[in-house]
């Protein structure tokens, strides 16, 4: 018996971040491309907004929706624990040519 072999489109790490609903089509290099860019901005996140140092600080960031030259991407990120709960959210635009978060 071998390998049982993924879709391009849903690998181990990348089905749980993207969820594609056929709107548009994703080739395997810019799905590593956007789920690289979806991490980064995480961390970024929690670097910057100093959740490491707090229990229960996070960021998620999911891909909302795709289409030929944009993909929109929703984060939340906050602290949540047993005595507080702050979640924000903010709606990122990445152009799909260049991988960069736009305006």
């Amino acid at each position: 018996m071998g390998r049982r072999k993924t879709s391009p489109g849903k690998s181990a790490g990348m089905a749980d971040k993207i969820k594609t609903k056929g709107e548009c089509a994703v080739n395997v290099i810019e799905l590593r491309k956007l789920t690289e860019l979806l991490e980064k901005i995480e961390w970024r996140t929690i670097n910057t907004m100093g959740y490491r140092c707090i229990s229960g600080g996070f960021a998620t960031a999911e891909v909302r929706k795709i289409n030929r030259k944009m993909v929109t991407v929703m984060l939340k990120h906050g602290v949540s624990s047993d005595c507080e709960r702050r979640v924000y959210k903010d709606t990122l635009y990445i152009d799909r040519k260049t991988m960069k978060i736009t305006a």
